[in-house]
């Protein structure tokens, strides 16, 4: 599933910004998401997708604030 230009959002309706990339990596993938001037890197695992809705292209994420701080 291509996610790039979806929007991204934590449980809490606060926009973190837009997925530009996802890294393949061995274990898992990470979603690259451009917030303002800022990258973060997200593990894109179930434990951390609340919502994805393709036809809105938003992805809700949940228990990231550790990850974005």
């Amino acid at each position: 599933m291509d996610i790039i230009g979806f929007h991204v959002w934590d449980e809490n309706q606060q926009s973190l910004g837009t997925v530009t990339d996802i890294l393949t990596m061995t274990a898992q993938n990470i979603i690259v998401i451009k917030t303002g001037e800022k990258e973060i890197l997200i593990p894109y695992v179930d434990a951390h997708i609340m919502l994805f809705d393709k036809k809105k292209k938003h992805l809700i994420l949940k228990d990231v604030e550790g990850l974005i701080n």
